[in-house]
């Protein structure tokens, strides 16, 4: 599904990024979020819900695309959605104290991503996100004073990997 029709399909023109969120996962046994010591910070995006889910081979590639992209530039292992969840360990209990901390409910519209790092490098990962979506999609809530490839060559990217197709 492209970009817009997520977005149309949540009656949105924008997309709106929250603030960075600590998010604390007592009693896990989610490795991901264990080797921060059951820590995530997340932040949400409204109105791309379904951007990053697996069932649909578009949405599973361009997710996956963009987690490798973040992996490249930051060196670390990436990040996850609220659209691939139940996953990596994460309980359907959990999913719920998700949305519950985020002040979110599923179905509402909104991608929460979830880095589980410091809060240092997660923000720079959201940064990084908000301007990646404002780059590739040139969509009016993200728009930013600057083109894709300066924002790669911003982030120290050579070009474009990530391709979304429907």
């Amino acid at each position: 599904m492209p970009f817009d029709a997520i977005l149309h399909s949540h009656n949105r023109d924008t997309v709106t990024v929250g603030d960075l969120i600590p998010v604390y996962f007592p009693g896990t046994h989610s490795g991901i979020l264990l080797a921060n010591g059951g820590m995530a910070y997340c932040c949400a995006f409204d109105g791309i819900e379904g951007l990053f889910r697996k069932d649909q081979d578009a949405t599973r590639r361009y997710g996956r695309q963009v987690c490798d992209l973040v992996k490249e530039v930051f060196g670390c292992d990436g990040f996850f959605t609220s659209d691939e969840l139940p996953r990596y360990g994460i309980t359907r209990a959990e999913v719920r104290a998700l949305y519950a901390a985020m002040h979110k409910q599923p179905g509402d519209g909104v991608l929460i991503a979830v880095f589980a790092y410091d809060a240092r490098l997660a923000a720079h990962i959201r940064s990084f996100l908000e301007a990646y979506f404002a780059a590739e999609w040139g969509i009016g809530g993200l728009s930013l004073p600057f083109g894709e490839v300066e924002l790669m060559e911003t982030f120290g990217v050579e070009e474009n990997v990530c391709d979304f197709q429907s």
